[in-house]
């Protein structure tokens, strides 16, 4: 048996992961088995994997992607045999020696639960990192602590252990448990802590594991917004384990200032937890966490009252500290999106990262041809000590200069504002409150919202809260506007503006609605122009400062009462009867709508077999649902199973047995979910359709008068239930437009209480579409609109459809977390396409998939309920990193174009990423370049006028341009820079390209409007395969190689040098005897690569480097001449003249094959590819080294002139447009 169990995860690492399982198979210590764990790799890793042989590898790969620590865990508790456990990724490195240290130091200490190392950071290119002041060039390098010490650090800190560095024992994971797959980040952490709450654990003081640092942030826990939200999402779960801390003691010693709430026997732990959580210099998930304590601590009777008695401290202590901490920014609750302590972090929602360099320029152009826009800002303050000069500098500072004035609030603070909103000619008023401040594109932004939008009255914007030391908060992403989500929560927020005229007409600000303000006015505003009065402007143009206490100060309580007065006082003006109640959160609320009358209701279950779901169904219906007017009609589709057709034979001829309530319509044939829902509709006798999934189960007796509550006011059209799986977790909270594909749910496999963004999956709102699977609907409206399409949408995809039809149709679609059931999620469709169908099954769901987008995509990339600085490829809401996903689509000051370069190397930065980000920094452009392939929805958020692909020739990238092709009419271009058809029989690349890639190629040009390549010879080569192939030459870019020169320090011997990637092997070997036979005379330099036959004749070899440091470190190389050999063959005649211009724009003078690439102007020594003429033009060259210098000055001139990119702009522009 195996002393240790290493297990190694993998995940897409083909270029690591041999690396990773050498350093495993190296190890000194030899008792260990290795199982490997592939999270279902796209790349060529389980490949690899496979390859090994050693019989201590045993390999598992999962069926599907799986994330976080599925395979740690089944690895740990499934498969491993050793005593102990090692975890490693399947991108880090091992030292030698790593296991064997680590298994004496455990063996000598068995109070010690796990051991560390240090860690040492290296990079891409496995060379440690060059950068001292890189977060992991020192983070792992920590000292030794007590299991107390580590927890306290934990807490405040975060984690500081290396992962992949751990040995620990496997008693420690059967006693504290396995690793939590809902923390996908910081599930490492939460395992420390839960470790070091029992044992203690001990850092080896020596770096035994080579951790790798991605370039772009691509670690796991790497800087991104995703994981910067999700950091802050699973830090406050992670500081639950410190409720185990339960005695004062415990406490004390992790706490070291817990002692001053220690009582002797009446001290209260978790009080002290509490204050210790809501330190000043904590971040916003300790204070949440710290505040959520002392609402259970006062809400409980008995521990109330010993916090009075011995702290002092009740509900009316916590009412002022809950307002004194901004965790909720001013009256917003940002639940999902806390601080975030993070270095550098990517702020997407500013205006400096999300525009173009040339924005404000293009914004210029544009105010010049609109009339004067005309606004008026008031900004408000209370004291002279208010910040306001920070408002003004940020009303200085605006693209578009607008009007403001300043106001000191007085005794009677509401009639003032009133007065001096509602004089002056200004068309258009908004407030700012004193220290809060405007993007610097704010005016400009409104400006152009009032000139596309002239119906709107008011309008409003994202925004987000500035700490005290200047650090932005992750932002209030908003939905347009949704009257259900008004009614549940104050959203709006700060930044408003609105026309005078209405300000006037509403008669300003109520007085009665003090710390409501805003609130109010907008709920009257709504009872006077409606939704389509109501604009949003989805940009962070609003900046709140954190300790803003707000323009009239008052308590949470008093702006609760308020705006809970405002609410009650709208619904009475429009005549609706509810009460209005406390919502799960300040400052959200509940309406509950009362019913003036019963309506029946018609619920539909569609079902085929699976008995016991169905009975389930059926059963908890009866049993648990209140309303009393309902009856059930089970539209069977051809059930075979014997039990199942005994029940329902049992409900149809004995409908007496359910009392009358269930009716029983069979369906045979195909499983048709839209015609089995429509033929039950046609019999139906209610009023109104619950469309029910046979495996939904009722939790709550009162779900069905929440929803029919709904159904029942005129301007809703269909109403959707919150469904959990059977474990709790969230399965519907609602539909997002465009999401992972035409639609996708919210917040699927969360907690049942999690609240999401803005916490909204607590609140009632409008959506644009619910899940068919507990839907319910006027039959009225129903039959309008045809029911669910049969035809189309026989199985996925006709829920959407109807709602999006109940939308168009001027009805809301609304969603209530106050109706709650359980679903299993698509069991009836899962039963009736088991494997022999799953071929028909997918082509079915294709060509649903494909009418859907037909029927639907410009609906799709911008769902109102949603919002573009939010991403559509995560059903978590993260902030879209994408920036041209987030632009405005009407403001298009130049040509979009989105270019999918083949990489960040080589000819992805030549032919793509350089020419568009000059055309970026020139402005003329709206341009994004990215490796992601965006799906349909997200091609129209950015709604490019063109696209270039490079290489799209793998089996992903082709189906989405075919399903683009299908879709979306832009222009596309394929982008191809090589031969690849023809690689020479030496190159390394050549086992790497695909044996069919004509055949691919071929398919790609035909689904592209335009192939472009780099030379004449490239072109002609393809000139059958596409009717427009045009030919844009490669240029330098001024910016990377203009600003360097030849350092000519004049050595002893002449340095002739080359320079060149991987795949230049046969080029090079043909001047093997050249270089050998010069050895003497000179000094040969190679950068990139140097073929084994010529290294004993070289004096300096150079490793590849980043393609940012290429061109300092090939000018470093102070070559006297550079040279440029190319085979003649095929692939060499189609190449372009890069290599001249990098070694000419040096000033290197140049000796080169005489072949076609290089037969041109560009001034240079051309010879023959015979030993003879290169070593006799070599040394003719070097006897005169002045007279070299001179030609080095030459071609300096000659390539600074004609080749620069800079100067071709148009020629790439032209290239790239239809």
């Amino acid at each position: 048996m195996p002393e240790i169990s290493v297990v190694l995860t993998s995940f897409n690492h083909e270029k690591y992961i041999a690396e990773t399982i050498d350093s495993i198979l190296a190890q000194s210590f030899r008792n260990f088995e290795l199982i490997i764990w592939d999270d279902f790799s796209t790349d060529r890793s389980w490949d690899i994997i496979q390859s090994y042989h050693d019989p201590r590898i045993r390999a598992f790969r999962n069926e599907e992607r799986r994330r976080g620590f599925y395979g740690i865990n089944r690895a740990i508790n499934e498969v491993a045999e050793g005593p102990y456990i090692a975890i490693h990724h399947s991108d880090d490195v091992w030292e030698p020696h790593k296991l064997e240290r680590q298994y004496a130091f455990l063996q000598k200490h068995p109070e010690v639960g796990a051991v560390f190392t240090h860690a040492r950071a290296i990079g891409e290119d496995s060379l440690p990192l060059d950068d001292a002041q890189h977060y992991y060039a020192q983070i792992f390098q920590q000292p030794n602590r007590s299991r107390q010490q580590w927890l306290n650090r934990f807490f405040y800190a975060g984690n500081a252990l290396c992962h992949p560095s751990v040995l620990i024992r496997k008693s420690c994971y059967d006693d504290c448990g396995l690793y939590k797959p809902w923390l996908p980040q910081l599930g490492d952490l939460d395992m420390w802590m839960r470790l070091c709450l029992k044992y203690e654990i001990h850092v080896l003081q020596e770096p035994l594991v080579r951790f790798r640092v991605r370039d772009n942030e691509a670690n796991a826990s790497g800087n991104r917004p995703e994981t910067r939200n999700r950091h802050g999402n699973e830090s406050m779960n992670l500081l639950d384990n410190y409720r185990q801390l339960n005695d004062i003691e415990q406490l004390i010693r992790v706490f070291p200032n817990a002692l001053q709430y220690r009582r002797g026997n009446n001290s209260e732990p978790m009080f002290a937890l509490a204050m210790i959580a809501l330190s000043e210099q904590n971040a916003l998930w300790h204070k949440q966490f710290g505040l959520r304590l002392l609402y259970e601590l006062v809400s409980d009777v008995a521990a109330s009252s010993r916090l009075k008695q011995h702290y002092q401290f009740d509900y009316q202590t916590l009412i002022p500290l809950s307002g004194k901490f901004a965790v909720f920014g001013n009256t917003l609750p940002a639940i999902s999106v806390p601080e975030l302590k993070v270095t550098s972090p990517l702020q997407p929602w500013l205006e400096s990262v999300r525009w173009s360099p040339t924005e404000r320029r293009w914004a210029e152009e544009t105010i010049a041809q609109w009339p004067p826009f005309s606004c008026e800002f008031v900004l408000v303050k209370r004291h002279e000590s208010d910040y306001a000069d920070l408002s003004i500098a940020s009303l200085h500072h605006q693209w578009l200069a607008t009007r403001w004035q300043v106001m000191t609030l007085g005794t009677s603070m509401v009639y003032g504002l009133n007065q001096v909103l509602s004089q002056g000619d200004s068309e258009w008023i908004a407030v700012i409150d004193a220290g809060d401040t405007l993007a610097a594109d704010a005016t400009f932004r409104l400006a152009q919202a009032v000139h596309t939008h002239p119906e709107w009255q008011i309008i409003y914007s994202d925004e987000d809260t500035i700490s005290a030391d200047g650090h932005h908060t992750p932002p209030h992403c908003k939905p347009d506007f949704n009257l259900d989500l008004l009614r549940s929560m104050p959203y709006i927020g700060n930044l408003i503006l609105i026309r005078r005229s209405l300000f006037t007409e509403l008669g300003g600000f109520d007085p009665l609605s003090i710390g409501a303000e805003e609130y109010d006015l907008l709920l009257r505003a709504w009872e006077h122009i409606g939704h389509a009065g109501i604009g949003h402007v989805p940009e962070v143009l609003y900046h709140r400062r954190q300790d803003s206490s707000g323009r009239i100060p008052v308590s949470m309580e008093q702006m609760l009462q308020s705006c809970e007065q405002s609410l009650a006082r709208h619904l009475d003006r429009l005549h609706i009867r509810a009460s209005v109640l406390r919502g799960p959160f300040p400052p959200a609320f509940r309406v509950r709508y009362e019913r003036e009358r019963t309506p029946q209701v018609s619920i539909i279950v569609p079902t085929r077999n699976q008995l016991p779901l169905l009975c389930r169904c059926l059963e908890t219906i009866i049993e648990k649902t209140r309303y009393p007017a309902y009856e059930i009609i089970v539209v069977d589709n051809g059930s075979d199973d014997a039990q199942t057709c005994a029940y329902l034979d049992l409900l149809d001829k004995h409908p007496e047995a359910s009392g009358q309530r269930i009716r029983v319509l069979r369906h045979p044939g195909e499983f048709n979910f839209s015609a089995m829902n429509n033929r039950a509709a046609e019999i139906a006798k209610g009023e109104l359709l619950l469309l029910l999934n046979n495996d939904t189960g009722v939790l709550h007796e009162d779900w069905l008068d929440e929803m029919v509550g709904h159904s029942l006011r005129p301007e809703v059209g269909a109403v959707g239930a919150k469904l959990l799986f059977p474990d709790g977790k969230i399965q519907h909270a609602g539909v997002v437009l465009g999401m992972n594909g035409p639609a996708d749910h919210l917040y699927i496999g969360h907690d049942a209480d999690f609240p999401g963004h803005l916490g909204r999956t607590q609140l009632t709102q409008n959506y644009s579409a619910v899940t068919g699977a507990c839907l319910l609907v006027r039959k009225s409206l129903y039959d309008q609109l045809g029911g669910l399409d049969e035809s189309t949408f026989k199985v996925s995809y006709n829920d959407i459809d109807l709602c999006l039809k109940i939308r168009e149709s001027g009805h809301l679609i609304v969603w209530t977390p106050w109706a709650i059931l359980l679903h299993e999620g698509s069991a009836s469709q899962k039963a009736a396409v088991k494997s022999p169908l799953d071929g028909e099954k997918l082509k079915r769901f294709q060509n649903e998939q494909q009418a859907f987008y037909q029927r639907w995509l410009p609906q799709l990339p911008f769902d109102p309920a949603y919002n573009r600085h939010l991403s559509l490829c995560n059903t978590d809401v993260q902030f879209e990193d994408q920036a041209p996903l987030t632009w405005d689509i009407s403001w298009r000051p130049r040509h979009r174009i989105l270019v999918h370069p083949s990489d960040r190397e080589g000819c992805g930065e030549y032919r793509v990423i350089a020419p568009m980000r000059a055309l970026r920094n020139a402005g003329m452009v709206q341009g994004w370049e990215t490796m992601r392939l965006f799906q349909p929805s997200e091609i129209e958020r950015f709604m490019p006028d063109s696209m270039v692909f490079q290489r799209p020739f793998d089996e992903e990238q082709l189906a989405s341009l075919e399903r683009q092709s299908k879709l979306i009419k832009i222009f596309r271009i394929l982008e191809l820079d090589d031969l690849i058809t023809n690689l020479p029989i030496k190159s390394v690349h050549k086992s790497h390209i695909h044996k069919n890639i004509p055949k691919l190629m071929r398919k790609a040009v035909s689904l592209c409007d335009r192939f472009l390549v780099s030379t004449e010879p490239l072109a002609q080569a393809y000139q059958g395969l596409a009717g427009d192939i045009r030919v844009q030459p490669n240029y330098l870019d001024n910016a990377a190689w203009g600003s360097l020169k030849p350092q000519r320090r004049n050595n002893a011997r002449p340095r002739i040098g080359w320079a060149g990637g991987i795949g230049h092997t046969g080029d090079l070997e043909m001047i093997v005897d050249v270089v050998r036979d010069l050895a003497h005379e000179v000094e040969w330099v190679f950068f990139g690569m140097c073929p084994e036959a010529l290294m004993p004749y070289v004096s300096e070899i150079h490793q590849a480097v980043v393609l940012s440091e290429y061109p300092s470190k090939l000018a470093s190389l102070d070559l006297d001449l550079a040279i440029a050999p190319l085979e003649d063959n095929p692939f060499n005649r189609a190449k372009s003249t890069l290599r001249l211009l990098e070694y000419g724009v040096l000033g290197f003078p140049v000796i080169c094959s005489d072949i076609i690439p290089y037969q041109n102007d560009i001034p240079a020594w051309r010879v023959a590819n015979r030993y003879r003429d290169w070593i006799k033009t070599i040394r003719e060259l070097i006897s005169d080294r002045d007279a070299l210098a001179k030609a080095g000055d030459e071609i300096r001139e000659y390539i600074r002139t004609h080749l620069m990119l800079e100067d071709h702009l148009e020629d790439w522009l032209n290239a790239w447009l239809p």
